[in-house]
């Protein structure tokens, strides 16, 4: 009786069990996250390699568009453009060459009469003739240079506003020819605000801004502006540049919430990614583009949207497309190496970049209209 009453002493309770198979439980549901996190983290660095390799790949990629001691427009537009350069410059060497001439002729009458005074001995020796002479020449020389100067910059400065009056003039015409494009209205001297550019949302930090041929017009019946800009932030010593490029705000029909949803197309190693990126939230990200926002936002990028999405294609001029979707507009900072965003001055005009950006502007006037539309407008439901 002992023997058995000390064999049941020995038997496991049964809350000694269930506790047991619970830490058994917990232990292997442990193991299996971290292995699911790890797992996790090498598909991460996977396609973080391959996304450094697609981006390498893209570098080694020759430039379409090298450039040439002369090239062929096939456009009436263009060939006026490159005309256009072709006064403008020569009359601007023209101005800067005599501005030169007369610069050494002014100072070869200094040294002339530094030296005269003295070999002459004009007012005897040890007199203070030669001396005052001398500086009274050169003062009225300098005078004389530097009222030069400031005539031929102002000069120079009126030539290069009436050339870019003339270059943006011809280039918006080329680039909305063929387009339901309307109402134009602004020039080369038209600005943005940094108000303007803040509202995109993407690029927090900027302190300048830089812009060109800020324009408005009508596509179909949406409400556009398009310039040329340049942003920076305080990089503490340095300015430094977040944005290069064309700066396109469309209407739109997002009504969802304040913060919106943000689409990033990342192109080649030159490429500027918006600073606000790795704030957002994630929502979906594939080998083209990322996707950000709110959960809840994201039906709005509707199956006719995303057909559309895979028409961007980021290449040696088109370094990276940033789209910002706010409540009634849509924000795209479309960034650009200095082969399209410089204007030709000495070098005669490249036309391929220009053209490219012909045919990429008629594409993101058409997404950003699919934005603008209502969803029973586009003839599609709202899921995905």
């Amino acid at each position: 009786m002992e023997g058995n009453d000390m064999d049941e002493n020995k038997e496991t309770p049964v809350e000694e069990t269930e506790a047991a198979i619970d830490d058994d439980f917990a232990d292997t549901k442990a193991v299996e996250e971290a292995k699911k996190r790890e797992e996790k983290k090498k598909e991460e660095e996977a396609a973080k390699a391959e996304e450094e390799q697609e981006l390498e790949e893209r570098d080694d990629q020759p430039d379409p568009f090298p450039e040439q001691d002369s090239y062929e427009y096939k456009d009436l537009t263009l060939d006026e453009i490159e005309k256009a350069r072709k006064d403008f410059y020569s009359s601007y060497k023209k101005v800067n060459r005599w501005k030169v001439a007369l610069s050494i002729v002014g100072l070869a009458i200094i040294v002339l009469f530094w030296i005269l005074p003295n070999v002459l001995h004009w007012g005897g020796e040890n007199s203070m003739v030669p001396m005052m002479v001398s500086l009274g020449v050169a003062a009225g020389v300098l005078v004389a240079l530097g009222v030069m100067s400031y005539v031929t910059r102002k000069s120079n400065d009126k030539k290069i506003k009436a050339y870019f009056t003339i270059l943006y003039a011809k280039l918006n015409a080329y680039l909305f020819s063929g387009l339901p494009v309307g109402e134009i209205q602004g020039g080369a001297d038209s600005k943005i605000t940094k108000e303007e550019f803040q509202a995109n949302g993407m690029y927090p930090k900027v302190l300048s801004i830089g812009s060109r041929d800020n324009i408005t017009f009508s596509y179909r019946d949406m409400d556009c502006s398009l310039a040329d800009c340049a942003a920076q932030k305080d990089a503490g010593k340095a300015m430094q540049t977040v944005f290069v490029g064309k700066y396109l705000r469309t209407a739109n029909s997002f009504h969802g919430s304040e913060n919106g949803l943000v689409l990033y197309f990342r192109g080649n190693k030159r490429a500027l990614p918006p600073e606000s990126l790795p704030n957002l939230n994630l929502l979906e990200k594939n080998k083209a583009y990322a996707i950000y926002g709110d959960p809840a936002d994201k039906k709005f990028i509707t199956p006719k949207i995303r057909t559309l999405l895979k028409g961007i294609h980021t290449n040696k001029v088109l370094v990276d497309v940033a789209i910002a979707i706010k409540p009634g507009k849509t924000y795209f900072a479309l960034g650009y190496e200095d082969s399209l965003m410089v204007l030709p001055m000495q070098r005669p005009f490249n036309p391929g970049p220009t053209q490219e950006y012909k045919e990429e502007l008629a594409f993101f006037l058409e997404l950003a209209y699919a934005f603008y539309q209502k969803k029973g407008e586009q003839g599609e439901a709202e899921q995905e």
